[in-house]
């Protein structure tokens, strides 16, 4: 094994290590039980989580913007219009749902090196998503002249094709949701405007919400090097531990503390999704 080829296999298992961790923190987000709730309450299952309103009462869009969204302060000055409690709560769930697909397309899709194309519609993988590391460890099983280096590459394979199995039901449980709330006979999120059409990635990301009083809230972040991203570019950007103790606060779920600098799990059953 040379210096080059170990060197690579180094990478490789550090990349490994990394998309496993990330994974782990995303399923945790995924399963979260305050989504549940709200998942729920926007499409009346059953009788409302909500047993005091006067926390959701209490929230207006400059305190969800400033919270959880990189929001300069004079644009949240432009963006404070009155809001109903079912429309604080599809922000909230517009917000969940577009941070979700972008860790997802970090975690699952190529990675994208500068924009080809259209931009606004390549969000993109890294260096550490599951297809960059298949195609790498396919080049190395493929090079490998050593027996027991072929099999240790193939078994960080199988390690990346499990990782892709369960990046699959994270993702078919966020188009689950976004399918049932969107349904004929549920008007939850009708207000909520996709950045592309059903052909096009699974109608992932929301634009913006239209309020009733006709105000309209984009879902804009803000960086150093930019002024506005995308809502796809930008939505890894959105504070999800807030935005988590946010619906937690609503539904009266305290969010599991960290224990060894992983979440505690909503549930007993590993990997089990909560919809």
């Amino acid at each position: 094994m040379t210096a080059k080829t170990v060197s690579i296999g180094d990478s490789l298992i550090g990349g490994v290590v990394r998309l496993q961790k990330k994974l782990e923190v995303f399923e945790e987000v995924c399963m979260d039980e305050n989504f549940t709730k709200l998942f729920n309450e926007l499409n009346k299952r059953g009788q409302s989580s909500i047993h005091q309103s006067d926390y959701l009462d209490s929230l207006t869009s400059s305190i969800i913007l400033s919270e959880i969204l990189s929001y300069l302060p004079g644009q949240i000055a432009k963006l404070k219009f009155p809001m109903s409690n079912k429309e604080k709560l599809s922000l909230l769930y517009g917000l969940y749902h577009n941070y979700c697909w972008r860790v997802f397309d970090r975690l699952y899709n190529p990675k994208v090196d500068g924009s080809f194309g259209n931009s606004e519609l390549n969000a993109g993988g890294t260096e550490y998503s599951q297809d960059f590391l298949m195609k790498e460890c396919q080049d190395l099983i493929k090079n490998s002249k050593a027996r027991q280096q072929k099999l240790f590459y193939e078994g960080r394979y199988d390690e990346l094709e499990r990782i892709r199995e369960r990046l699959h039901a994270l993702k078919d449980t966020i188009r689950h949701v976004s399918d049932t709330l969107s349904g004929d006979n549920d008007a939850a999120l009708n207000n909520l405007t996709r950045v592309v059409d059903e052909d096009n990635f699974y109608k992932k990301y929301f634009a913006n919400l239209t309020l009733d009083c006709n105000g309209v809230i984009p879902f804009l972040y803000v960086s150093k090097s930019r002024l506005n991203l995308s809502p796809m570019m930008g939505a890894d950007a959105i504070d999800i531990n807030q935005l988590r103790k946010m619906i937690g606060l609503i539904f009266k779920i305290k969010i599991p503390r960290k224990q060894g600098g992983r979440l505690k799990r909503n549930n007993n059953k590993r990997g089990k999704l909560l919809y």
